[in-house]
């Protein structure tokens, strides 16, 4: 029995699994945090985080990173699908492979993922299959009874019926979760409203999920705090005046009505004005509830927004600005500093992830934090085009690992994806994040339809520069619905997609084809013409580069000890005892120390070093780059070696830096117009 409506709360919206168990989800506190500032009685449930209560962590990871948890339950949907699940589930997350030497290439593990299941099997015959130490294989059917028991247990943890709307939030890997408890809850109580929304609900993705499923009655698609107000006036009878069909930004389907005529998209929401407006997010509800006593007790990273959209906005595999009408927005530094101060004192915890795409535009924020007596653990992702100082102000900030946006070590293949930096930009960054003890982790994309061969040559050749500082993960190329490459494959030598293997063996053709853009964290291209690549050598400098890396502890693999008058380069080894020294005499010296903190111009090194003739500087430059421990790129030159007596002493001693082109007090008094920015794509010049 249904409670009277006037004692029911208005809105309770949900996350359920496959997200990452430790990290709060930000679509809930935000919402939580404007509609209860707007009069509404609401709740949220991060779910996601209790499922580890059913298994190991170790095992819910081992499903996230393989993106298989939503397959896992998609045996709870289609049972008829059960063991072809189970094998493209345990394919994926069990897949181990180790290669001796002899016996060629070793396969990246990031690669795994995207390995086709074919492939995968094929090389796990002449393989050793490894099992990390205390690690099982997985058990499929026992998984399948924890989730199954799961969903009972979310199911009878929440009074529903005390609700009048229920939404749920979902991305990639949530939304087969999601239909199963819908389904129960519709069946239940048939009158409550369910809503839907997420990042992806984009395009043709809202109607495509209303013929679906009927479990859902409207999807709301971009930004969800306006139209969240709107709708729940709507549904829970505060303005009786109006109906679905006069709130902006959602797909819904009529009332009584089935087939694709009942459903109705209504026109889209402008991007909101000012993000000052957004009230710091609620993650209260993380905290207070568990769905067992024993749940795991975990010091949750924060997610905070400092801006909307991707500043760059430009990558030709990207559909990212989609859901923000291509319009990127950012709160005042100001606002985002307090908005951190606050969360850290509510929550007690200094760990604390930025959802934006690139902070690049952000230093003035992070040179703010460097001046709060507290401390922080702060993930970011960055463009190689931030500057040292930048770098420095993210580490002084409390920044300790980034995601690079770097991608290729092509310069050709970096113009076909309208990435605006050059390798020497992703060279300074790798080496300025060693130098300031700035955990980095990147991408490199390979097998792109329009690659050559020359592209995988130059991409080796860099590996000799790169290797000192931390290796990339290696993917194949992928791309998404109604990016620029989507909506001109010809130009980029595609002639057609598909998915991933695990999904069209998890999903009956419909679901895996129409719903590609959710179940999918890849698609793939389809080239017109095979470009004939060998991407080995690179994979196999790749391996080596790892192995390097991980012999020296994590240290940066080229330093130097500055003697005054000489320089003393080591190319480390592993502490195997055959570490490469080279000393510099005093003009190598000074012209190597002169491009030390960045790239410079031979006209700059030779104004720093005015007692060599320039042409001996060139000569020199060029022999340094030879050796491999200078980079030299049209015309700017960068020394890769890092000081010794740096490494791991960081904070060391600088010059004073100049203070921040804009100070904080005068940030606070930025217009929402001088913090907003419209995206223009142009096409992509790929020429050599």
């Amino acid at each position: 029995m249904s409670a009277p409506s006037e004692s029911k709360r208005d809105f309770i919206i949900t996350a359920l699994p496959w997200q990452r168990y430790d990290t709060t989800a930000i679509q809930l506190g935000a919402l939580q945090a404007w509609l209860d500032g707007r009069g509404f009685s609401v709740d949220t449930r991060h779910f996601y985080k209790d499922l580890i209560s059913y298994m190991s962590p170790s095992v819910y990871m081992r499903l996230f990173e393989a993106y298989m948890g939503e397959s896992a339950f998609a045996a709870l949907m289609f049972p008829e699908r059960h063991e072809r699940i189970a094998k493209a589930v345990v394919s994926a997350v069990d897949f181990d492979l180790s290669v001796g030497q002899s016996q060629g290439v070793l396969k990246h593990p990031q690669l795994n993922a995207n390995l086709s299941m074919a492939e995968r099997e094929q090389l796990a015959k002449g393989a050793t299959r490894v099992v990390a130490a205390g690690q099982a294989p997985l058990d499929f059917d026992a998984l399948v009874r924890a989730l199954a028991t799961f969903l009972d247990d979310v199911f009878d943890a929440v009074p529903w019926q005390q609700y009048k709307v229920i939404g749920f939030t979902t991305s990639h890997q949530q939304l087969i979760p999601t239909v199963l408890l819908s389904r129960r809850i519709k069946a239940a109580f048939p009158e409550i409203p369910i809503v839907i929304g997420g990042a992806l609900m984009t395009m043709d993705m809202p109607r495509t999920v209303l013929r679906l499923f009927e479990c859902f009655d409207v999807v709301v698609e971009g930004e969800g705090e306006e139209t969240a107000t709107e709708l729940l006036s709507v549904l829970t009878g505060r303005e009786p005046g109006r109906g679905l069909a006069d709130v902006r930004g959602i797909t819904w389907r009529r009332p009584g009505e089935t087939g694709d005529q009942a459903i109705v998209r209504n026109l889209p929401r402008p991007a909101m004005h000012d993000l000052d407006e957004l009230p710091p997010p609620d993650y209260t509800d993380y905290f207070r509830h568990q769905l067992r006593p024993d749940t795991l007790d975990v010091i949750p990273k924060l997610t905070l927004e400092a801006s909307r959209a991707c500043v760059w906005g430009k990558c030709t595999y990207c559909n990212l600005n989609l859901q923000w009408r291509n319009v990127y927005r950012r709160k005042s530094h100001l606002r985002v500093a307090q908005e951190l101060a606050e969360l850290r004192k509510r929550y007690r915890s200094p760990y604390v992830t930025f959802c934006d795409t690139n902070v690049e535009d952000k230093i003035p924020l992070f040179d703010e934090l460097a001046r709060d007596e507290h401390d922080y653990r702060i993930l970011v992702e960055v463009s190689p085009n931030i500057t040292r100082d930048g770098v420095r102000s993210l580490r002084d900030g409390g920044v300790r690992t980034i995601q690079a946006g770097i991608e290729s070590f092509s310069e050709r293949i970096l113009r076909l994806y309208q990435r605006n930096h050059r390798l020497m930009r992703s060279l300074e960054l790798l080496k300025w994040t060693a130098e300031f003890d700035v955990e980095t982790y990147y991408n490199i994309i390979i097998n792109f339809p329009a690659e050559e061969q020359a592209d995988v040559d130059r991409c080796v050749a860099a590996v000799d520069y790169a290797r000192y500082f931390m290796y990339p993960s290696v993917h194949d190329y992928s791309f998404t619905i109604d990016s620029p490459a989507w909506n001109d494959m010809a130009a980029y030598n595609i002639s057609g997609w598909y998915v991933p293997d695990e999904v069209s063996e998890v999903y009956p053709d419909e679901y895996a084809t129409d719903l590609a853009q959710l179940l999918a964290l890849t698609i793939k291209p389809v080239p017109a013409r095979d470009p004939g690549v060998d991407w080995g050598p690179f994979l196999a400098e790749v391996d080596g580069w790892k192995r390097r890396y991980h012999a020296n502890l994590g240290r940066p693999g080229l330093v130097y000890v500055d003697g005054g008058d000489f320089l003393n380069l080591t190319i480390r080894a592993g502490g195997q005892g055959n570490d490469v020294v080279m000393q510099l005499p005093d003009e190598y010296r000074d012209i190597y120390l002169a491009c030390g903190h960045s790239s410079r111009t031979l006209d700059e090194i030779a104004a720093a070093v005015p007692s060599v003739p320039r042409a001996e500087i060139a000569d020199i430059l060029h022999e340094l780059h030879d050796l491999r421990v200078l980079y030299a790129e049209r015309n700017r030159y960068l020394a890769l070696a890092i000081r010794e007596r740096n490494i791991g002493n960081y904070p060391h001693q600088e010059p004073a830096r100049r203070a921040s082109s804009i100070e904080l007090p005068l940030v606070a008094k930025e217009s929402p117009e001088s913090r907003t920015k419209r995206i223009v794509h142009h096409p992509a010049d790929g020429r050599a």
